[in-house]
C-alpha cells in the first residue's frame, strides 16, 4: 500500500506539471461516463470541485435518482427532489442516455414521473427502470413507442400500464415487472386478446401482475430462456385469463 501511494503521489506530480492534474485534462465526454457511474446526486456535486468541473455532470449517460439519501436513508423533500429532477434533465448535454433509473419512497403526481419517461425516452435510452413503494399510474405509450429498449424493470406496489391489443418491442432483451396490473385498450365490440411481440427477449420475470379486460395473452418470445411468474396474492375472477407461451428455447421455467 506504501509503494501503491509513493506511485500515485508520484504520477499526481508528473501531471501537475501545469497546475492540473491528469483526470481533469480528459475530455469532458470522458469524464461524464466516469461520473455516470455515481449517483446522479453525487455527480453533480462535483460541481463546486473548479470552474472546470461546473458542467461536467452534464456529461454523464447514465441517471439514477431516488428520493432518500443513499448512505443514511433520510428522505429528501418532495419539492426539492422534483426540482432537482427537472433540472438535471433540462440541464444535460447530452442528446443520448444509455440508463434511467428511478426509486419512489414516496407518492408523487403521475405527471411527473411521464414527463420524466417522455424526456428521456426521447434520448434513446436503453435501460428502463423504476421502482416505487407507492401506487403510481404510468404513461406506456412513451414506453411501447421506444424501440431501442433493452431492459425494462416496473417494479411498484400497485402499478396502472393500458396497452393495446398488440405490443412489438424489437430490441427488448431483459423485462421484470412487479406489481402492474395491465389493462388491455381495445373498443367494447373487439376481441380483448393481447400480444406481446418480443422477438429477442431472452429473461422475463412477473411477480404479482395481472391482466384487466383481457380474455387472453399470447407472448412470442422466440428467443426466450428464462421465464418466472410468480403470485403471492390472491386474484379476483376479473383478472383470470389465459396465457400462452410461444418460446420454442425456453430452458428454465418457474410458476
Amino acid at each position: 500500500p506504501q509503494t501503491s501511494m509513493h506511485s500515485i503521489r508520484g504520477t499526481s506530480r508528473e501531471s501537475n506539471y501545469e497546475g492540473q492534474d491528469i483526470f481533469s485534462d480528459l475530455p469532458d465526454v470522458i469524464i461524464g461516463r466516469i461520473l455516470s457511474i455515481l449517483p446522479t446526486k453525487e455527480a453533480v456535486r462535483t460541481s463546486i470541485l473548479s470552474k472546470r468541473w461546473r458542467n461536467l455532470w452534464k456529461f454523464v449517460t447514465k441517471l439514477h435518482f431516488q428520493d432518500i439519501e443513499p448512505y443514511r436513508r433520510n428522505k429528501i423533500d418532495k419539492f426539492h427532489f422534483l426540482d432537482f429532477v427537472y433540472g438535471v434533465l433540462f440541464h444535460l448535454n447530452n442528446s443520448r442516455i444509455q440508463s434511467f433509473s428511478l426509486y419512489l419512497s414516496e407518492k408523487y403526481d403521475p405527471n411527473h414521473v411521464n414527463r420524466w419517461l417522455a424526456n428521456i425516452l426521447n434520448r434513446g435510452v436503453t435501460e428502463l427502470s423504476i421502482n416505487s413503494e407507492k401506487d403510481l399510474s404510468i404513461s406506456s405509450y412513451s414506453i411501447l413507442e421506444s424501440q431501442p429498449l433493452e431492459k425494462l424493470v416496473l417494479k411498484m406496489k400497485l402499478g396502472f400500464f393500458t396497452v393495446p391489443t398488440f405490443v412489438y418491442l424489437s430490441s427488448l432483451i431483459f423485462l421484470k415487472l412487479s406489481g402492474i396490473i395491465v389493462i388491455c385498450n381495445t373498443p367494447s365490440n373487439d376481441s380483448k386478446n393481447l400480444t406481446l411481440n418480443f422477438p429477442v427477449l431472452r429473461e422475463c420475470e412477473i411477480v404479482n401482475c395481472s391482466w384487466l379486460n383481457v380474455e387472453g395473452v399470447t407472448l412470442e418470445v422466440p428467443l426466450l430462456e428464462v421465464l418466472s411468474i410468480k403470485h403471492t396474492r390472491s386474484l379476483s375472477p376479473d383478472f383470470h385469463s389465459i396465457t400462452k407461451v410461444c418460446a420454442p428455447h425456453l430452458r428454465e421455467l418457474s410458476y
